[in-house]
């Protein structure tokens, strides 16, 4: 019995292990960087996660997540001949980027002291993400017999069943038997 029990820890730890380092989501954290001026002329945006943002953007879709926000200031290079010494204001232009129900993304433009005349969104990492299985089946080998099982993933629980069928040698007959599991993922 004590060495059954052994086994048993020794195989929860392990599947714990195993499962823990190959299927838990990796956590990114995004630190601060400057702005990088580059060659062409582009900028790479500073990342600040100390700013707090803005309020939402207005957003027409329903159970969309808020994403991210940047903001850039445009100071136009070619000024119109309106007068002698013209001069015209930065324009504001911030960008909102979402995550609808269906885990694609959209773009929400703004410009202050402007108008937004159009743009693309154009998707470059279009790698689809599929859910974790659900269920799960599985055989049972035990000392004296075997048998089988199977659970349900439902949110944070799971659910299962196990029927087995063992030999009682002084009896010399086959007993069957089941059991129900429940338990919290993590």
């Amino acid at each position: 019995m004590k060495s059954k029990v052994i086994i048993l820890a020794l195989g929860l730890g392990l599947g714990y292990w195993l499962g823990y380092t190959r299927f838990s989501p990796k956590q990114v954290i995004e630190t601060n960087a400057p702005e990088i001026r580059q060659a062409d002329g582009s900028l790479v945006l500073e990342r600040n996660k100390d700013v707090k943002p803005p309020k939402s953007p207005l957003n027409p879709f329903i159970g969309s997540e808020w994403i991210r926000h940047s903001e850039v200031t445009i100071r136009p290079t070619q000024v119109p001949q309106i007068g002698s010494n013209a001069e015209i204001d930065p324009i504001k232009v911030s960008f909102d980027l979402l995550r609808l129900q269906d885990k694609t993304y959209r773009v929400i433009v703004k410009a202050e002291g402007g108008e937004v005349l159009g743009g693309v969104d154009i998707p470059i990492e279009t790698k689809v993400y599929p859910d974790p299985p659900k269920w799960a089946a599985g055989g049972i080998l035990l000392n004296d017999g075997y048998g089988l099982f199977i659970q349900r993933n439902v949110g944070a629980f799971l659910i299962g069943l196990d029927v087995t069928k063992t030999q009682d040698k002084a009896l010399k007959r086959d007993n069957l038997g089941y059991s129900f599991r429940a338990g919290i993922r993590f």
